[in-house]
């Protein structure tokens, strides 16, 4: 933990040094501010200041894409340690951004395979590093197929621009954060798991159960499949399903490894909220004993043994 809090120290006051805080353009930007129509996209992917990217493997964005988007997979954005995927560093993050065209003026539109848990993620890591001019293609490349809209299996490789970021510590819940928010009464915390995970039903890391705290609130309710394809939910619908959480309160949203409940991020900040993304989860706190959880009562029927607390 002192080492991911001085990783996040190191990129802010980098950040600081060089700069980086701006303020939006009025370049064009989707008429929902988060989330673009396909018609959307098809009408300004060419504009100048706009940037597709592809977020699907190499080996697909090869095959065929959105007429003119630039490959940036999704892995490029995270590191791996300690088993964990985390959101990546600084300089890592910079550079894959200031690779793929993208600098403080470019509108940028992400896409995935439709599932829309890469789009969440992209979208989260483009605001914890200060880029707040994106927005997530609904329905991803399969509702874009269907439409038969134009695609290419053309490599396009963009002209580098100098993306510089400044670390938005407000979008980002570390294990330390998070910790205090179990005892603040300002914050609300959010397990987007499904609900067997939340009960301690069943678990990914060592302990059964949840946060304390946290309110149970899949990540799975946020969307409609029509035709084969997962899109969001109206706003009125989402608005409904989050409507026991306070406007006023900070959120932390959390699940296992920190891809469902950047969806859910996604979906608190087109409502909104004030929301930071917990991307070591429960596969990271479950599994650190020193950490206080909600477990299941022992003599519970089939409950499962749950020893630290």
């Amino acid at each position: 933990m002192i080492r991911r809090n001085f990783l996040y120290r190191y990129c802010a006051a980098l950040a600081l040094i060089a700069g980086a805080i701006w303020h939006p353009s009025g370049a064009a930007e989707p008429e929902q501010r988060f989330l673009a129509s396909t018609e959307w996209v098809a009408s300004h992917r060419s504009d100048a200041d706009v940037r597709v990217l592809d977020l699907r493997s190499e080996h697909d964005y090869l095959v065929n894409h959105i007429e003119g988007a630039v490959n940036l997979p999704i892995d490029r954005l995270f590191i791996n340690e300690n088993g964990k995927r985390y959101i990546g560093r600084l300089p890592q993050v910079q550079a894959a951004f200031s690779a793929a065209g993208i600098d403080k003026d470019t509108q940028v539109v992400v896409y995935d395979n439709g599932d829309f848990l890469s789009s969440a993620r992209a979208f989260w890591v483009f605001e914890a590093f200060g880029h707040s001019r994106v927005t997530a293609l609904d329905g991803g490349f399969k509702a874009w197929q269907q439409m038969n809209l134009p695609v290419s299996n053309q490599v396009i490789t963009p002209s580098p621009r100098n993306f510089i970021p400044s670390v938005a510590a407000d979008r980002l819940a570390t294990k330390l954060s998070t910790r205090l928010a179990v005892d603040s009464r300002g914050t609300t915390i959010i397990d987007a798991r499904d609900a067997p995970e939340y009960r301690g039903e069943k678990s990914l890391a060592q302990r059964f159960g949840h946060i304390p705290s946290a309110v149970n609130i899949p990540a799975m309710n946020h969307f409609d499949t029509r035709n084969g394809i997962r899109y969001l939910k109206s706003t009125d619908e989402l608005a409904a399903v989050f409507k026991s959480v306070d406007h006023s309160q900070k959120v932390v949203t959390y699940c296992n490894t920190g891809v469902l409940s950047a969806t859910t991020y996604f979906v608190l900040r087109q409502l909104g909220y004030d929301v930071a993304n917990y991307d070591g989860s429960w596969v990271e706190w479950g599994n650190d004993t020193s950490l206080p959880i909600t477990a299941p009562q022992a003599d519970a029927p089939g409950a499962p043994n749950t020893a630290d607390h």
